[in-house]
């Protein structure tokens, strides 16, 4: 009864036996980290973080346990590491882009199926190789500063983006106003300029269609 009771209410249970008689049970807890609490509730901030899951091989009463210790609304608890990727796969045909965090031998399909792979130095080998990112300091404090890079590169890209089309788009706009100017002025002006490039570009359809 009791061993009934420790099964459905711990993380892990190591029964001892002696002949065949069940003397003992040894409770193993899983560790929260002391920086978890803070870096989700900082993920969970931003916006453009939208979900935060558990997908843990755990039993189900633990994981829970687990979620609600840290604050996070979603988990599967007793998955396969084939269960994990088919999680994964399944998350992202709802049109969710995908940053799974893992260590364990379990982790690495779901590593590898996610856009983005994060894993922990000291984490266990297929982990690490399969990841794409991996924090050095042994914890999850970095992990915000993954997100940050990921906010400034983004920044730089968009204004490289925007220097470069600038010069692309200032003849266009020019070329707009002007014919803006000559609509103003006269449209039949316009209407007779512009057939010459029409009587050219079916010119060119034709030629191309051949």
């Amino acid at each position: 009864m009791v061993l009934r009771f420790l099964f459905s209410t711990s993380y892990l249970i190591n029964t001892l036996a002696i002949d065949n008689q069940v003397i003992g049970a040894i409770e193993l807890l899983t560790t929260v980290r002391a920086e978890a609490k803070t870096v989700i509730a900082n993920l969970k901030r931003r916006a453009n973080i939208k979900a935060i899951y558990i997908i843990s091989g755990d039993n189900e009463i633990p994981t829970k346990k687990l979620a609600q210790e840290l604050g996070i609304e979603h988990y599967f608890a007793e998955t396969l590491p084939e269960q994990k990727a088919d999680i994964i796969e399944q998350l992202q045909q709802e049109g969710h882009f995908i940053c799974y965090i893992g260590d364990g031998i379990n982790d690495s399909i779901a590593l590898k199926k996610s856009q983005v792979s994060i894993s922990l130095r000291g984490a266990s080998t297929i982990a690490t190789d399969t990841a794409q990112i991996v924090l050095m300091d042994n914890g999850l404090k970095h992990l915000e500063s993954v997100f940050e890079l990921a906010d400034d590169f983004n920044a730089n890209m968009n204004t490289t983006f925007a220097i470069m089309l600038i010069p692309t788009l200032t003849p266009i706009i020019t070329e707009l106003n002007y014919l803006h100017l000559i609509i103003i002025r006269d449209p039949r002006a316009v209407v007779a300029s512009l057939i010459p490039f029409i009587l050219n570009a079916k010119r060119d359809e034709d030629t191309f269609s051949l």
